[in-house]
């Protein structure tokens, strides 16, 4: 198999894994603000660490489609929606922890080379 054609065959298969949707999330920011600006990045850092095709995201500017906020119902930015796969969860605000967004999002968060996902006990 060429080169080319076996990276076309990796790409299709993580497009069509069985089970396994790829994740497609919203965010929601006012402006290029700073808070903004660090909100894009955190949120490329959390798709960066899902394997490649398994999560995307679009920036959404309040500024430019305010009918989108609308309808995701989007009070305060920044904002990151989970559009795909349902239910549609929110995480309002920006922070380092990719667990605490994760998990608000309603996202299994596996340990690298686990298919069991991590529980926490209070």
């Amino acid at each position: 198999m060429s080169r080319a054609r076996s990276n076309a065959f990796v790409g299709e298969a993580y497009r069509t894994a069985v089970g396994i949707a790829p994740y497609s999330l919203r965010l929601y920011i006012a402006g290029s603000s700073l808070k903004s600006t660090r909100a894009i990045q955190v949120v490329s850092d959390l798709c960066a660490a899902f394997p490649r095709g398994r999560c995307k995201f679009e920036v959404i500017d309040l500024y430019q489609r305010p009918d989108l906020a609308r309808q995701d119902n989007i009070v305060a930015v920044p904002s990151l929606v989970k559009v795909h796969p349902p239910p549609r969860r929110a995480f309002i605000g920006i922070t380092e922890d990719r667990h605490r967004i994760l998990r608000k999002l309603g996202i299994p968060i596996t340990e690298y080379g686990s298919t069991k996902p991590k529980t926490r006990r209070f």
